[in-house]
């Protein structure tokens, strides 16, 4: 009776021990079952406004400049090459007992190649989609008269143009296994525990170009990181999210920035020895 029982015990734990697998392969390839896109309307955070202030002449934002690594080694470099220098990391290593996570690293995450960690794909055109985020602030702020798009500089009809160059969009996800790698992990997150981080990270330069004149008169730069934790049953497919959420912190930086640096510049004009 006794060797009975230890038997049916053994085939309770064997059959726990394949559904828990199989729950964990399940809950890795679902993992990866949405796609999201760049959506800086529902971002988190308000957009700075200003006050009091007289309007500064109408300005025109064109496409940003697309200047992250891979693009500027475009036609210079080889697809092996270009992957090894803005690709790392590897998330089937999380099958590998005793690792406490798998990770990727990607210096181009809107690629519908990149499964990030909890998201199937991300799709962005970062040059136009900052472009029309920076229109949106800027008509908020109230910082200009009028604020126009172009598809290019000279169909710009104003004096003024804002001019960005994208320089980083480095994603860099990890997808949790505590070392007991995908087979078990998931028991793990089924009880609160963290299935998933992510990290976005977005490096801008921004310029105000006199196009009469040709030159430059003001120029920012932002760098900004945003990380979130993802749960199973709360944060999965918003591994990209942060994107939208630092280019509005950019934008606030841009609008505040500039604004203080003209206010700063009537001050000067208006002391009576620069008269």
């Amino acid at each position: 009776m006794r060797k009975k029982k230890a038997g049916q015990g053994g085939g309770v734990l064997g059959i726990l021990g394949k559904v828990t697998g199989l729950l964990g392969i399940a809950l890795v390839l679902s993992s990866c079952a949405t796609s999201a896109k760049f959506d800086y309307a529902s971002a988190e955070g308000l957009m700075y406004k200003v006050e009091g202030r007289t309007p500064l002449p109408p300005v025109t934002v064109v496409p940003f400049r697309d200047a992250r690594p891979p693009r500027q080694l475009e036609g210079e470099a080889s697809d092996l090459l270009k992957a090894q220098l803005t690709e790392r990391g590897n998330f089937r290593l999380g099958w590998i007992p005793l690792l406490p996570y798998a990770w990727i690293s990607r210096q181009i995450p809107e690629s519908p190649e990149v499964h990030l960690a909890t998201l199937r794909s991300f799709w962005c055109s970062f040059d136009r989609e900052l472009a029309e985020a920076a229109v949106v602030s800027l008509q908020h702020s109230g910082l200009f008269q009028e604020v126009k798009f172009a598809e290019k500089p000279e169909q710009a009809t104003t004096r003024y143009l804002l001019l960005g160059s994208l320089l980083s969009s480095e994603y860099q996800g990890e997808r949790l296994t505590y070392g007991v790698t995908y087979l078990f992990a998931p028991a793990l997150w089924a009880c609160g525990f963290p299935m998933a981080v992510s990290h976005n990270s977005l490096s801008l330069v921004f310029r105000l170009v006199d196009r009469e004149e040709n030159k430059t008169l003001w120029r920012y730069r932002f760098d900004g990181e945003s990380s979130r934790p993802h749960f199973l049953y709360a944060g999965v497919g918003k591994d990209a999210a942060g994107y939208a959420r630092l280019m509005k912190q950019a934008m606030n930086a841009v609008v505040y920035d500039l604004d203080h640096k003209v206010e700063e510049a009537r001050r000067q004009e208006d002391t009576p020895g620069n008269k």
